[in-house]
């Protein structure tokens, strides 16, 4: 983009009058953009800087610069225009701070002829850095908010140059024609994910979790390569109500974080329901670089209730700008079995005591109304032993059997394999010889089904009953053998007598 050279003939000799018709400026969003396209979500202003006249006839071409520095904006700048600096805007312009603009006197008149320094050139850094600084000091002659309909903003304003400032920077823009910035998503884009149990990472996948597990999460987030050095990046997470956040997150050792500063929010800038709240400030060298959040969030009891049953992260960059949740899932599962008389599978059998394990290991649960859950108490003391740690997990996997011969157990993983071991049955009926590896069924948002068709475990009835304190027929295997040694001692001493005799 450039100024015209040729603004009056010679400065006192004419005075310019400035075009008052109107143009009308829209700003676009881009595509690309994760934010809210409400009105409410996102704000522009106009500010009216330099009034334009004109010297010769007008031909406008389409070069400009966007806020990433792309010719992304049909700037309207005109040939044999001249800018004028009313007297407001021409004292600041006069004073200290302005790196960008000449004056050249008006014989008759207070306005001034604006024009670039000598060496100065219109590219993407000199226009934004003269705009925010425009702005910043009051050098403008009116100002408006644009209007929001049909998902564009718009302006209608009398030609000139303008400052159009949205929430994340500003723009300088000539507008002597009708013009359209199409804005490029330059905000921080932001990437969550957690990891699953062979540490891969899932950002669509719905996690399968157990009470008591612990996810492992990371937000990353890029900071703009528009980024002014100062601003700031507010970055937050709020888990959904079945996750306890762990308080621990960091920075990740080894992201690549630039120079940007990274802190701890504190009273105004903490996000209200928000588990944390961490705050990017942008440096000189870290436009363009990751931030990664590590934290853990540990799945509660509250998540057989939970029905979002998510993790959130957000971001506000600006005035007005917030990301779109990036959100991240997890389900969990439940099981049972129905305990029946094998002759008779109508019958429920009362009063089964089974251990629950979770592969090899012994799988701690308590009884919470009518099912089970897991039981995140039993962990291993400091001066624990493994032999007493074990004891206590096996007496606490116990599982029994209600009146309608029902065990139903909630807030299970679907990745894990769960089994029931028998353990004491009722009197005339034989312990399972094996294992039962149980069925997992999602437990919903909604709730779990209590009346699920659960698998059928039959008991047989039968003469081996040692789990009753009974002997069955274990005496007459004793007996049996009692007799045989006597009859091979009798035997024995027979034929030492017949010898002896």
């Amino acid at each position: 983009m450039a100024w015209a050279e040729d603004p009056v003939e010679e400065p006192g000799t004419e005075t310019p009058v400035a075009d008052t018709s109107k143009v009308t400026i829209t700003v676009n969003r881009d595509s690309t953009y994760a934010g809210t396209t409400t009105e409410a979500g996102r704000a522009y202003t106009w500010y009216k800087i330099f009034s334009a006249t004109y010297a010769s006839s007008v031909s406008t071409n389409a070069s400009g610069y966007g806020t990433d520095g792309t010719a992304n904006v049909n700037a309207g700048e005109a040939t044999g225009v001249s800018y004028l600096a009313n007297a407001t805007v021409a004292a600041v312009l006069a004073g200290e701070g302005n790196l960008w603009f000449d004056l050249q006197d008006i014989a008759g008149s207070t306005d001034k002829v604006v024009t670039w320094k000598a060496g100065v050139e219109a590219n993407a850094t000199n226009l934004q850095a003269a705009a925010a600084w425009l702005v910043a000091n009051n050098a403008y002659e009116a100002t408006g908010n644009m209007t929001f309909a049909d998902g564009k903003w718009t302006a209608e304003v009398d030609k000139g140059y303008y400052v159009i400032k949205g929430d994340v920077g500003d723009n300088l823009i000539a507008a002597t024609t009708d013009i359209t910035v199409n804005e490029k998503n330059d905000y921080p884009p932001q990437d969550k994910t957690q990891a699953d149990e062979d540490n891969t990472t899932q950002s669509d996948a719905i996690r399968s979790v157990a009470i008591g597990d612990v996810l492992t999460y990371e937000v990353k987030v890029t900071i703009p390569k528009t980024a002014a050095v100062g601003n700031t990046i507010k970055v937050y997470d709020t888990p959904s109500a079945g996750l306890t956040y762990n308080n621990d997150v960091a920075v990740k050792t080894g992201s690549n974080t630039g120079n940007a500063t990274v802190a701890a929010a504190t009273g105004d800038a903490v996000v209200a329901g928000a588990a944390w709240t961490q705050i990017i400030t942008v440096t000189k060298g870290s436009q363009g670089t990751d931030v990664v959040f590590t934290f853990t969030m540990t799945v509660n009891e509250n998540a057989l209730t939970d029905t979002d049953r998510e993790n959130e992260s957000q971001i506000d960059y600006g005035n007005n700008y917030t990301s779109l949740p990036d959100e991240v899932k997890y389900t969990t599962y439940y099981t049972g079995i129905i305990k029946v008389d094998g002759t008779n599978t109508d019958t429920p059998l009362g009063g089964v005591k089974f251990e629950l394990k979770e592969g090899d290991n012994y799988f701690p649960v308590k009884k919470d109304g009518a099912y089970y859950i897991p039981d995140t108490s039993i962990v291993k003391g400091a001066e624990e032993t493994d032999e007493a740690f074990a004891a206590r997990a096996k007496a606490a996997s116990e599982v029994e059997t209600d009146d309608n011969g029902k065990i139903i157990i909630r807030g299970l993983d679907n990745d894990k394999t769960y089994t029931l071991t028998e353990t004491e049955t009722k009197a005339g009926y034989n312990l399972l010889e094996s294992p039962k590896t149980l069925a997992l069924v999602e437990d919903t948002s909604a709730g779990y089904d209590a009346n699920a068709n659960f698998d059928k475990v039959l008991n047989n009835s039968g003469t081996v009953l040692p789990s009753t304190g009974g002997i069955g027929t274990t005496i007459f295997y004793v007996v049996g053998s009692i007799l045989v040694v006597a009859a091979g001692v009798l035997l024995i001493t027979k034929k030492r007598m017949s010898r002896e005799g």
